[in-house]
């Protein structure tokens, strides 16, 4: 299928989803399924070079996320969804707080049932939770360190020029 195509099937996925969730806006599932349709829409968008659009989707996409962790903050799915869309979009520090505290919620899952069938399911997803937010407080303190080191380096460059240039002003 071309580009146009599969950008408009995802579209209306999207709008179906977006309806869903009208429909029963208290419903955290809902939010996460149209967040993930809209990721999908932002990145469709952007291979086809329509970057407001996919720009838009993204910026939808991370406000229901955060309504489907708002809406049932104690569960960990949602929590996991936005981390790690926080993650891939380089919000480091946003990412390690939201896989801090899935993890906190998939412990107390595991500690209040030890017999759920899902039990191996959620030992995963915490080991993954563990594993991220390892990934993201070093890329946020080398971020960090990079964006400093920039400023420090850009504004040395500016003050040599500007003194070269003030000294040759001054010599003439």
């Amino acid at each position: 299928a071309e580009q146009g195509d599969v950008l408009a099937l995802i579209e209306k996925a999207a709008a179906w989803l977006r309806r869903a969730s009208d429909l029963e806006p208290s419903v955290s599932s809902r939010h996460r399924d149209l967040a993930g349709a809209l990721v999908e829409l932002g990145s469709a968008a952007a291979r086809a070079g329509d970057v407001a659009r996919a720009l838009a989707a993204a910026s939808e996409s991370d406000e229901e996320y955060r309504r489907a962790v708002a809406l049932e903050p104690s569960l960990p799915l949602p929590r996991l969804d936005l981390a790690n869309r926080l993650l891939r979009t380089r919000r480091y520090e946003e990412a390690a707080a939201e896989f801090e505290q899935a993890g906190s919620a998939l412990d107390e899952l595991m500690t209040s049932s030890p017999g759920d069938a899902n039990m191996g399911a959620w030992r995963t997803a915490r080991v993954s939770s563990r594993e991220n937010r390892a990934v993201a407080l070093p890329s946020f303190t080398m971020f960090h360190m990079a964006f400093s080191s920039s400023v420090t380096g850009y504004i040395k460059i500016v003050t040599f020029s500007l003194s070269t240039s003030l000294a040759s002003l001054l010599l003439t």
